[in-house]
């Protein structure tokens, strides 16, 4: 007797996952100063939960692993880190792991304070806390169309109130900052004598109120009493 057995065909279908054999983990700069942002970025194809990114702080060495959200993510380091991207595709293969490392520097520091001066006398321009290797470019224009001086401590002979703008980098980072010299103008005396014994001062041009100086120092007092004929007497005036 015969045995005949049917025949049994099967299918089986294999799916061959395609890895991008090339792609590029990039960054809008690859040195910040600390406090500003950087965007990292992969044309490697995104998916849920598919790019891995490790990143490792220069100080403790210890990398922290997150999930990126999208093929872009801004990142804001606080000191240089190593970024390391582990991608895998939709099927759980495996690329390449792709780093880029962020350097991280310290912002230019600096302070500036605005002072007052009479016109003609000298002002002195200056950033305050600032390091002495920062270059320091002054000019009169916030677009700095010109630039009156570089360095630090400058001398200024402003004939009116004058702000001047000045940039303080340490080569990476830098700041801007601006300084305000107001011009006072210097006060006249004007001198009445409607009395022959009496003398009386007034101060006019600058800023009330007047201190005026008869020979033993600045002080309120404005009247010469009594007055002695033939004497020349001198008076200063301050404001």
């Amino acid at each position: 007797i015969a045995n005949h057995c049917h025949e049994v065909e099967a299918t089986h279908t294999v799916t061959i996952d395609t890895v991008p054999d090339h792609y590029e983990l990039t960054a809008s700069s690859d040195s910040i100063c600390r406090g500003d942002i950087v965007e990292l970025s992969t044309d490697f194809p995104f998916s849920a939960n598919n790019l891995l990114l490790s990143a490792t702080s220069a100080t403790t060495g210890h990398p922290e692993e997150i999930y990126m959200a999208s093929d872009k993510e801004s990142f804001n380091p606080d000191e240089t880190t190593n970024y390391t991207l582990i991608p895998r595709t939709e099927k759980g293969c495996i690329g390449e792991k792709k780093e880029l490392t962020i350097h991280v520097f310290e912002p230019t520091e600096g302070t500036t304070k605005d002072t007052m001066v009479c016109i003609g006398e000298r002002a002195f321009l200056r950033v305050n806390d600032g390091a002495a290797d920062n270059r320091y470019v002054w000019s009169t224009s916030p677009e700095f169309t010109d630039t009156i001086a570089i360095g630090n401590r400058q001398e200024v002979f402003p004939e009116e109130t004058t702000t001047y703008y000045v940039k303080a980098t340490n080569g990476t980072c830098e700041k801007q900052l601006e300084q305000t010299i107001h011009v006072a103008p210097q006060p006249n005396i004007i001198v009445n004598q409607e009395e022959a014994q009496i003398i009386t001062l007034e101060g006019e041009g600058g800023t009330a109120p007047y201190l005026f100086d008869l020979g033993s120092g600045f002080e309120q007092t404005n009247t010469i009493t009594p007055v002695v004929p033939g004497w020349t007497y001198t008076a200063k005036v301050k404001d």
